[in-house]
This record gives structure tokens, sequence and C-alpha cells, in this order.
């Protein structure tokens, strides 16, 4: 579905996926925020870049939030057709050992397709992708290498994808925090994530479940800190 001028959501929980992914376009290249989890969902994230239209732009780039099996799952299928594929350094190593910090113990043991990672970036870093600017927001705790990720859309609202840093609450009521079994979960790194996001000035949050808010993002910020 279309949620701006240039950002569509192409899988998540409207698709009956538990994990969203997101498309951002540019002149000529449509660039995917996380890749879903296994061949089902990869169909429909397909069949929504037909349906809307997408498949005209170059698929050139998967940024990936963190390595999580069911956000970068069908990574390995999406960079075999040519993309590129964008991470943290840290989680860029989990994603290419396939180790348990991808948690396919969570999903029935499942074996992690594990992948190269081709930019893997570190720290708070950007990326131009097509005369797009997307900024890697070093926000770790929930994974050790995870990020969010900002971007200013043709409509000049500034988007935040959250991953599984912050969750939103109905009708952006309030924020939730995300889960805390991972190998490598970071209670105090994760706090300090939190601090370093509650003043940030953005308009979108796109979360990596369930509910995204298209107002007032920077309010979702505090209340997470709160």
């Amino acid at each position: 579905m279309q949620l701006a001028k240039n950002l569509f959501q192409l899988s998540g929980p409207f698709y009956g996926n538990s994990s969203s992914v997101y498309g951002v376009v540019g002149k000529h290249d449509l660039v995917l925020i996380d890749a879903g989890f296994d061949a089902p969902q990869l169909q429909i994230i397909e069949d929504n870049i037909r349906y809307w239209g997408l498949d005209r732009y170059h698929l050139s780039h998967v940024l990936i939030t963190h390595c999580h099996f069911d956000h970068c799952g069908n990574a390995a299928a999406i960079r075999e057709k040519g993309v590129k594929l964008v991470a943290s350094r840290i989680d860029g190593e989990a994603i290419e050992s396939g180790d348990d910090r991808t948690i396919g113990f969570a999903f029935m043991g499942r074996k992690f397709p594990k992948t190269p990672v081709d930019i893997k970036l570190d720290g708070d870093s950007s990326i131009e992708i097509d005369g797009m600017t997307f900024d890697f927001i070093a926000t770790p705790g929930h994974t050790a290498g995870g990020v969010c990720i900002r971007t200013t859309l043709a409509d000049g609202k500034v988007a935040l994808f959250s991953g599984d840093t912050i969750h939103i609450g109905l009708n952006c009521g309030f924020a939730r925090l995300g889960w805390n079994g991972s190998v490598d979960f970071n209670a105090e790194d994760y706090f300090n994530s939190i601090v370093k996001l509650k003043d940030l000035q953005v308009d979108y949050i796109l979360a990596g479940h369930e509910y995204n808010c298209l107002k007032d993002g920077s309010k979702i910020l505090q209340d997470a800190y709160k």
C-alpha cells in the first residue's frame, strides 16, 4: 500500500505477515527497508511491487535494520537478483555467519540463509542512493548492531524506520519497546539508544511490526523514553 508520495508498505500485518517491509522510490531506484522472513512473504513483496508499478524502477538496495530472521530471512534470495545488501557492521557479520544472533531458534529452529552483506556501516553513518540520503542511526540493545534508518521523503516529511527498536500502539497513542529475548540483547544499550532517539525530529515512524504512525512521530520517540 502507498503511505506517502514515494513510500510504500510492501508486506506486514495487513498482508498477513508479522514483519513489515517498506519501499522508498527515487528517480530511478527502488530501495527496500528490510527483506521479510521467508518465500511466501517474498512473494507478497514481489506481488506488491508489481501491483503498484514499482517494477519499472531498479531494485538496487535492501537496507537492513537488524539481523533477526523475520526481518532479513529473504536477504539472500533478494541478493541473488543482483541487489546490494546494506547493514551495520555488527549485524552484517551476523547475517553473513547465520549464527544464533539471527534467532533461528525462535522459528522452530529454522536455519537462517546466510549471505554476504555488500556494504557494512560503522556507527552513525549515511548512504546516498539515487539522490536520496539514508541515515543509519546506531541503536543497539534489541540487537548489538541494530539501527534505525532516517530519510526525507518526496513530500518533505522525515521518516524513521525503527525496526524493532520502537513499536507503536493503536492510533499512534503510545510507544512500545522491542523483544528482549535476543542472545545479544543488552538492556543498558537499549536504554541509551532510546535516550539518543528521544529528541529526534521526525514526522513518520515506520515500525518493524504492527502499526505505523504518519503524524507527530517525535511524540512516539518521547513516549518511548517515558
